[in-house]
């Protein structure tokens, strides 16, 4: 299992649109991780064993690398 930390870029599966959105991880709270969608001031929290256990709908970004 891989560590959560904040900053870090996590892929969602957006059901609605049938695709992977990118969220930043911006808080750990006990079990509780919050997320950014990124390039929108919309927030999701959910519990970091649904975020590390659930492929289907949660996966690590792979790195953007520097221009």
């Amino acid at each position: 299992m891989q560590d959560v930390v904040p900053g870090q870029v996590w892929e969602i599966h957006s059901d609605g649109n049938s695709r992977w959105v990118r969220a930043v991880v911006t808080k750990i709270d006990g079990d509780q991780v919050t997320l950014r969608y990124e390039g929108l001031l919309e927030f999701l929290t959910v519990s970091l064993s649904e975020l590390q256990g659930d492929s289907e709908m949660f996966r690590p970004a792979d790195p953007v690398p520097p221009p």
